[in-house]
């Protein structure tokens, strides 16, 4: 029976981006056999890590703010198991912090209403300005939609709430910040 619910929040960051969400999920079970918690195992014919995760990301995708939840069956004081998962989670995937919430709370992707992106765009040429960029931008929002395939089913992308809430500022010569909402 799972009595405590620690919830982790973990950056993810350098070559570990490129791994796969089921990949990201084993190395931090991993990192919490490591780091020797009491975590609950699920009943059933093939019993497991009783653990939650956020929203998958895109492989190749950076995130300062990813979330993953562990029941456990013993009470350790958070900043223990902070320490603890610290110690044994890989550098990439680095703990930030971890609290308990309630057992009964909302599952992450339930909890998680909504993500910013922020998006580094290098034009590799010093002349284009942000103007020229928000010009773009705009031409863009303007198609209405873009259709793409995942797998074999056509969807589209509706680029005016896609683009409605960005934010575009200069980062240096040719090198803009786009903030998605």
């Amino acid at each position: 029976m799972a009595d405590f619910r620690l919830r982790v929040t973990y950056a993810m960051s350098g070559r570990l981006v490129m791994l796969s969400h089921l990949e990201v999920a084993r190395a931090l079970e991993r990192a919490v056999r490591r780091a020797d918690l009491p975590y609950a195992v699920s009943q059933g014919f093939s019993p497991h890590m009783r653990a939650g995760f956020s929203s998958a990301l895109p492989v190749g995708t950076a995130s300062d703010c990813e979330w993953y939840d562990v029941f456990l069956t013993e009470l350790v004081p958070p900043s223990e198991a902070f320490e603890r998962l610290k110690a044994a989670s890989p550098v990439d995937l680095a703990p930030i912090k971890a609290g308990y919430v309630d057992v009964r709370a909302a599952a992450l992707t339930a909890f998680i209403t909504c993500a910013e992106y922020a998006v580094n765009l290098w034009t590799g040429d010093a002349s284009v300005t942000e103007s020229m960029v928000r010009e773009a931008l705009e031409a863009i929002r303007a198609q209405g939609t873009i259709a793409y395939l995942r797998g074999k089913k056509e969807k589209s992308l509706d680029l005016t709430r896609t683009l409605a809430g960005y934010t575009l500022a200069q980062a240096g010569e040719g090198h803009f910040l786009l903030t998605l909402d």
